[in-house]
């Protein structure tokens, strides 16, 4: 994890939430793809210990991740969610997401 940490902050943001002296949360973003023709656009992604969930951590969180790819002239933020997963899916749409479709068998 310490190097997948190194490798994505020499060009994107990760973020932390700490509650506690206890890590209660992360996002972080991501090329999207490797050609040229993508470079504005990232893949986000976010991830809450289960102890924090429904504490109202997730969305300032990710308002904050995405304020910052904005600042780094981020033109789109692309999220793939694991299905199913109703509280990822309400989460990305509170945060303006819109659901524009599914990709079937594609992780394991």
């Amino acid at each position: 994890m310490a190097q997948r940490i190194t490798t994505i902050t020499a060009d994107y943001p990760w973020l932390v939430t700490i509650v506690d002296d206890a890590v209660a949360g992360y996002a972080y973003a991501n090329a999207f793809r490797a050609r040229p023709a993508y470079r504005a656009t990232a893949e986000v992604s976010i991830a809450i210990a289960p102890a924090y969930r429904g504490k109202g951590l997730a969305l300032p969180l990710y308002e904050a991740l995405l304020d910052d790819l904005a600042r780094r002239n981020c033109h789109s933020a692309v999220a793939v969610i694991a299905m199913p997963n109703d509280a990822s899916v309400a989460l990305h749409a509170r945060a303006g997401f819109t659901r524009v479709g599914v990709l079937r068998e594609v992780g394991y």
